[in-house]
């Protein structure tokens, strides 16, 4: 577990990319999402990874050709610390992408994905059970509604939601970059 009061302050960073789009295990939805960034042309602007791990034989074919991965992680750990694991191999990045394990659910329930983008300075893009943009809210969370179209997060229907994330994404990859430069101070509220 990760003691919340021994966290740090963050970091101010210069983004080299606009998304950090991670994926260690296999899921359908993982999978649609990667092959939208891929023909989208959306990968060269993110951190991505898709490393094919599953845990049991139902998700084997939700595997790609081969895992993909198109950084370097960076060799200084600079999360909480050694012993808490490293959250993110990279850092230089505005919105933290992924599609939460219980996506498919009726009810939110959420996991490190969700809550990592929040601790670390990162603009969370949850694909996750609908409603899970309000239930963040309603925990107090800046969910960043000024900048994200959350819209998505409302609708019931799992393949027209991920449908309008997906038009949510690429919308926000039309911002160029530096327009994102000086969100730091709502990182350290």
């Amino acid at each position: 577990f990760v003691d919340v009061n021994k966290v740090g302050p963050v970091p101010v960073r210069k983004h080299k990319k606009l998304f950090c789009f991670l994926n260690n295990r296999t899921m359908a939805q993982r999978k649609e999402l990667f092959n939208f960034f891929l023909s989208q042309d959306l990968l060269d602007i993110s951190y991505a990874t898709y490393l094919n791990l599953t845990r049991d034989k139902i998700h084997e074919e939700f595997k790609i050709d081969k895992p993909y991965r198109n950084f370097k992680e960076d060799d200084i750990c600079i999360d909480i610390g050694e012993d808490a694991g490293k959250f993110y191999p990279v850092h230089e990045f505005v919105f933290d992408v992924c599609v939460e394990t219980y996506c498919m659910e009726k009810s939110v329930g959420l996991t490190e994905k969700s809550i990592k983008p929040f601790l670390w300075g990162h603009i969370p893009l949850i694909f996750g059970p609908a409603g899970t943009y309000r239930y963040l809210e309603n925990l107090g969370f800046d969910t960043f509604t000024d900048i994200i179209d959350t819209d998505f997060d409302l609708e019931q229907d799992i393949d027209v939601r991920m449908h309008r994330f997906q038009q949510e994404i690429l919308r926000l990859s039309k911002i160029p970059i530096n327009t994102f430069d000086a969100l730091h101070p709502r990182f350290i509220k």
